[in-house]
């Protein structure tokens, strides 16, 4: 609602705003956790390795980190990147193998439930 005031202040309909939001979110949700579940996994992966390395004594973490942030939080954006782009890859390729092998139908969602479950009813 106060995104839409900013660009809108004249509107004030927050139903419209609920259901519009709603309705993205449930478009969006695939890659909205394919997004998050990156970006968590690269911010692991930065702290773990910088970690590694400064209990090693092979680099002092606080202070390479001090005089090169910009560097850190490209290789995270850059790693968040790649994480989403190669679940979407993979999620594709995999889609389109079942499909291939004609398990499961075009209009079904492919999950591993549905490969080794049988649907009840």
């Amino acid at each position: 609602l106060i995104a839409v005031q900013s660009v809108a202040p004249s509107l004030d309909q927050p139903l419209l705003v609920l259901v519009g939001s709603g309705l993205a979110s449930l478009l969006l949700f695939r890659w909205f956790l394919m997004v998050l579940s990156s970006a968590v996994g690269s911010v692991l992966l930065c702290y773990c390795g910088l970690a590694l390395l400064h209990g090693q004594g092979v680099l002092d973490a606080a202070g390479w980190i001090e005089h090169r942030a910009g560097l850190v939080n490209g290789a995270w954006a850059l790693m968040a990147i790649a994480g989403f782009l190669a679940q979407l890859i993979m999620g594709r390729r995999r889609h389109r193998q079942a499909v291939a092998e004609d398990e499961i139908d075009e209009a079904e969602p492919v999950s591993p439930a549905t490969r080794y479950y049988r649907q009840a009813g």
